[in-house]
C-alpha cells in the first residue's frame, strides 16, 4: 500500500493515464515506486502549460471583477441622478428660489 492508500498499480495507472492526457510521449516519462521521472525539457513544458492556464483563470476574474465595479459606479451614479432630478422637481414645484439656485448649480457641476 502506498501514502495514499490506494494500491501501487492503480496508482501508477492514474499517473500514466495523467501523462497521457498531458500529451507527454511514454519515452519522456517513467513511472517509479513513488515518483515519476521526467525527460529534460518535460517540467519547463509543463509549467508553461500551468502558466497559460492559469493567465486565462486570471483573466476571466479581473474582467468579472472590473464589470462588477463598473456596475457599482453605474448604480451609484444613477442614485445620484435620481436625487437631484427629485431635488430639481421639488424645487420646480415650491417657491424657495434658493433651493432651485442650489439644484441647478448642482447639475451644472
Amino acid at each position: 500500500m502506498t501514502k495514499g492508500g490506494g494500491d501501487a498499480s492503480v496508482m501508477k495507472g492514474k499517473c500514466n493515464e495523467l501523462c497521457t492526457k498531458l500529451q507527454i510521449p511514454s519515452k519522456d516519462f517513467k513511472l517509479g515506486r513513488e515518483k515519476i521521472f521526467l525527460a529534460l525539457g518535460v517540467k519547463g513544458n509543463l509549467n508553461a502549460l500551468r502558466n497559460k492556464a492559469m493567465a486565462g483563470v486570471a483573466g476571466k476574474l479581473q474582467a468579472a471583477a472590473r464589470g462588477m465595479n463598473a456596475r457599482s459606479k453605474v448604480r451609484e451614479m444613477r442614485e445620484e441622478r435620481a436625487e437631484k432630478v427629485e431635488d430639481m422637481t421639488d424645487a420646480m414645484h415650491g417657491d424657495d428660489i434658493e433651493l432651485l439656485r442650489k439644484v441647478t448649480l448642482t447639475l451644472t457641476l
